[in-house]
C-alpha cells in the first residue's frame, strides 16, 4: 500500500503514515526495509498489518540515506567522515612540488642524471593511473544513483583521441560536475555545488597543457620545461586546479558510496 508520512519523532524512532485508504498506521525505524531520513510529507510504500506499517520504503526519491550519512558533513568534519579523499591530496600535492622543483632545476637535473626523463615520466604514469582509477570510481557512483555514467572506454576516448580531445577533455569535467550537483540536489545531502565555471577552467587548462606537450614533445623528452617561461607555470597552475577539482569530486563520490540507492539504475554511454 502507498501512503504519506504524517509525522515522525526521531527521538523516539516512531511515527505515523496515512495510507491511501485514509487510515493511520504506526511505524518505527525497525519497520523500515531500508534506513532513510523519515520526514513528514514523504511518499512511501508499506505493508499494513493490524494498524502497523511494516516494510516501509520511500517511493518519491531515488536514494535512501543511511543513518550514518544523513547529511553531507560540514567542512570541519569532512576530513574524518570522508576517508579516502585525503589520499588524493597525498598523491597530487607531492606531484605539484616535484614539478615545481623540476621547473627551476630541470636543466641541471638533466645534466647530472642522464635518465632523468625516464624517472619523471615513470612517476607521471603512476599518477595518471591513480587519477584514472579515481575518475572511474566517481563515474561508478554517478551510475549507481541513476545519472548518465561513462564507461572506462568513454573516458579514455575523450582523453586520448586526437581532435575528439577538444570536446572530450572539457566534457569530462563539465559532465561529472553537472551529474554530481544534480544527484546531491536530489538526495538533499547538503553538499555545496561544484562551480561549473571552475570545471570549465580546469578542463581548458588540462587541454592547454596537453596540446603544448604534443607540440613540443621533443623538448619535453629532453626535460626542458622551457619552451620556456610559459609552460612551466602553466603546468603548475593546471596541477593545482586539477588537484582542487578532483578533491571536490572525490569528496562527493565517497559520500555517495556510503549511501544506498533505492533505484539502482545506470545509463552508461560513450
Amino acid at each position: 500500500m502507498k501512503g504519506t508520512i504524517e509525522d515522525f519523532f526521531d527521538s523516539k524512532g516512531t511515527g505515523q503514515i496515512v495510507g491511501e485508504d485514509g487510515l493511520r498506521y504506526d511505524f518505527t525505524k525497525t519497520d523500515c526495509s531500508v534506513s532513510f531520513k523519515a520526514e513528514p510529507g514523504a511518499k512511501v510504500e508499506f505493508e499494513p498489518s493490524e494498524g502497523q506499517a511494516t516494510s516501509v520504503r520511500l517511493i518519491d526519491s531515488q536514494s535512501a540515506i543511511t543513518e550514518d550519512s544523513a547529511q553531507f558533513p560540514s567542512e570541519e568534519n569532512q576530513g574524518n567522515s570522508l576517508p579516502g579523499s585525503g589520499t588524493w591530496l597525498a598523491v597530487m600535492i607531492p606531484m605539484i612540488i616535484l614539478d615545481g622543483v623540476l621547473w627551476f632545476y630541470s636543466a641541471k637535473f638533466a645534466e647530472d642524471f642522464e635518465y632523468s626523463w625516464i624517472v619523471y615520466f615513470g612517476i607521471n604514469l603512476v599518477v595518471v593511473a591513480y587519477i584514472f582509477n579515481r575518475t572511474m570510481f566517481a563515474w561508478e557512483q554517478v551510475g549507481r544513483f541513476g545519472g548518465r555514467s561513462l564507461t572506462a572506454l568513454g573516458v579514455i576516448a575523450r582523453a586520448v583521441i586526437p581532435v575528439y580531445q577538444i570536446y572530450g577533455t572539457l566534457s569530462l569535467h563539465m559532465r561529472i560536475t553537472d551529474e554530481l550537483n544534480q544527484i546531491h540536489d536530489r538526495v538533499d545531502s547538503g553538499a555545496p555545488k561544484i562551480a561549473p565555471w571552475f570545471a570549465v577552467i580546469t578542463g581548458i587548462l588540462n587541454l592547454g597543457v596537453l596540446f603544448h606537450m604534443l607540440s613540443v614533445s621533443d623538448e619535453i623528452v629532453r626535460f626542458n620545461f622551457a619552451s620556456g617561461e610559459i609552460f612551466g607555470p602553466l603546468m603548475l597552475v593546471q596541477l593545482v586546479t586539477q588537484t582542487a577539482f578532483g578533491h571536490m569530486v572525490l569528496q562527493r563520490a565517497i559520500y555517495l558510496e556510503r549511501m544506498q540507492p533505492l533505484v539502482a539504475t545506470s545509463s552508461r554511454s560513450l
